[in-house]
Parts: structure tokens; C-alpha cells; sequence
């Protein structure tokens, strides 16, 4: 999981940097690979003043994007879903939209 990375600079190379984003809210899922793992991270977050949310589709409308972290690569379609159905039902991201039906 990498997801306390992304809310520092710490570890991230520059290279991976986006100028002026911000990791402000997260949601902790469940990890089939490494349960043990998750409680330490979410208080990581949290000691970043990361919102962390019970049920990541709280965070629809109040962040402009997504970061589906997961070391089970089975699950991030089924955990990206609700975001990308967000975008494509919503007028306010007509260029997200485009481009998502490529897809």
C-alpha cells in the first residue's frame, strides 16, 4: 500500500510529484493480502490530516480524483466503479466523460 506515500512527498520520486494536489480524504477497504497492515496506515493518514471515511463513495463530490490502492489487483475495477459511474452521469466533467468512453 502506498497510499501514506502519496501524502507526503516522502519516498515519492519528482518524477510522480502533481504540483498543488493533496491527499485529503481516504476510505481503508479491506485488505485480503495484508489485514494487518491497514489499521497502521489509516492512522498514518490521519495523522496527515487525511478525512478518512467509512465508505469510500462518501468522497463523490468532494475530491477530483481517485487513487484505488490495493495490493489485490482483482479488486481496483470493482473499487473504482462507483467513481467512474460518477463521472460519467455528471455534466460538471464533460472532458472526464470524453475521454472515459474511449474506454
Amino acid at each position: 500500500m502506498h497510499s501514506h506515500r502519496y501524502s507526503t512527498t516522502s519516498g515519492v520520486g519528482e518524477d510522480q510529484w502533481v504540483d498543488g494536489a493533496q491527499v485529503i480524504m481516504g476510505s481503508p477497504g479491506a485488505s485480503l493480502i495484508a489485514p494487518e497492515t491497514t489499521h497502521g496506515y489509516t492512522e498514518q493518514l490521519r495523522s496527515y490530516d487525511v478525512k478518512i471515511v467509512d465508505d469510500p463513495t462518501e468522497m463523490i463530490g468532494q475530491i477530483d480524483g481517485v487513487l484505488i490502492e490495493s495490493q489485490d489487483d482483482s479488486i481496483h475495477y470493482e473499487r473504482a466503479k462507483p467513481f467512474i459511474e460518477a463521472v460519467m452521469t455528471s455534466s460538471k466533467h464533460d472532458g472526464a466523460r470524453t475521454s472515459l468512453e474511449k474506454f
